[in-house]
C-alpha cells in the first residue's frame, strides 16, 4: 500500500496463450521510465515465456458453475 506506482509502466501483450509466433514477431511491448527497472522486467518476462513446437493446453475460462440457471 505504501509503494509508489509508476503509471507510465506497463505491458501490452501482442500474443495470447496458444497463438502461433513466428521468428521476429513481437510478443509483448514493455513500457517504463526507469531503464534499470525496465531491463529487470524484460528479463523476468522472458524467463516466464515457454515457446515450443506444440500448442499448449488452454484451460477453460469458466471452471465451475456454482448456481446453474433453471
Amino acid at each position: 500500500m505504501e509503494d509508489k506506482l509508476d503509471y507510465g509502466a506497463g505491458i501490452v501483450l501482442e500474443k495470447k496463450l496458444g497463438d502461433r509466433v513466428r521468428s521476429g514477431e513481437t510478443v509483448a511491448i514493455l513500457h517504463g521510465r526507469d531503464a534499470r527497472c525496465l531491463g529487470e522486467a524484460r528479463k523476468k518476462y522472458l524467463e516466464s515465456l515457454a515457446i515450443g513446437a506444440l500448442a499448449p493446453r488452454i484451460p477453460p475460462i469458466v471452471r465451475k458453475i456454482l448456481c446453474p440457471a433453471g
